[in-house]
């Protein structure tokens, strides 16, 4: 017996890109407080020069990235699949960041322009951070997004009205290995802080499923159609948060929005400041 579940487990998953990243520009930010940097530095530049590198590194940094965000308008968010492509904007996004960065860092500002120049490279290293934790969680959401999908396609609840014993015995069986498969493959995962309680409540359903797919497999002989039936009902309320967390992913994705948002204003700002040196 095949069902609807087992087919949609055969489909191919995209690897997992949900290790943490070190976020350099982070360890370079601490070291250019302290003096040193994280580059070589020449002379340090008049105020016009300094104005001149500044603002072709900032001005970059606009342009570059809204060419990079407004390919976002083109990827859909409402299948996990198109997850991937959207990663692969924010790492771009990322590597815009990193680089302004890194060019920054080479600098050597004049005195009037320290306040601004430790701005601007913070500034650089908040967008290296968000974007990085916009990209481990889409990876979370990657690996998450087709088992939650593939709750409402799971073979108890896909049984006719009327089934076999034998066939709901042979459907719990599946139902238990799927579940025990999605608790091993969320083992030592560790998502951005913010998504930690959602990984929790996935952990937490696929723990209930497990639990009451034992309950119909300990139910004695003959007793598989009331197993079955106590099952249903106690599936639906299960079902409904295997929905829930699935339409956190759309309402995150409406927020990551935002946080670009954010920085883009506070990188007008610092044009503004720029300018005004």
């Amino acid at each position: 017996m095949h069902s609807r579940g087992a087919e949609l487990r055969r489909i191919p998953r995209k690897r997992r890109y949900l290790a943490l990243l070190l976020p350099v520009a982070a360890l370079c930010l601490v070291s250019a407080m302290l003096g040193s940097g994280c580059g070589k530095k020449g002379e340090t530049l008049s105020v016009p020069d300094y104005r001149k590198r500044v603002s072709e590194i900032h001005d970059g940094v606009a342009w570059d990235l809204s060419y990079v965000l407004e390919s976002l308008t083109e990827v859909s968010g409402d299948e996990y699949y198109h997850l991937q492509a959207i990663g692969e904007v924010f790492s771009q996004a990322q590597e815009i960041f990193s680089g302004a960065y890194r060019s920054l860092d080479a600098l050597n500002p004049p005195e009037e322009a320290l306040d601004l120049h430790l701005e601007l490279m913070r500034f650089y290293a908040d967008g290296e951070r968000e974007t990085g934790v916009v990209i481990n969680s889409l990876g979370l959401f990657q690996i998450l997004l087709p088992m939650l999908v593939d709750v409402d396609n799971l073979a108890l609840p896909s049984l006719g009205e009327q089934p076999q014993p034998q066939d709901i015995r042979a459907a719990a069986e599946e139902d238990g290995r799927t579940m025990e498969e999605y608790l091993r493959e969320l083992e030592g995962i560790s998502p951005p802080e913010e998504l930690q309680d959602y990984l929790e409540r996935a952990r937490g359903l696929f723990r209930a499923v497990k639990d009451m797919v034992s309950g119909v497999l300990q139910a004695a002989p003959t007793k598989e159609p009331e197993s079955l039936a106590d099952f249903r009902q106690r599936f639906a309320p299960v079902a409904g948060e295997a929905a829930d967390l699935r339409n956190t992913v759309q309402a995150y994705l409406e927020g990551v929005g935002g946080r670009i948002d954010e920085l883009i204003e506070r990188g007008r700002e610092l044009a503004a400041r720029i300018k005004g040196l």
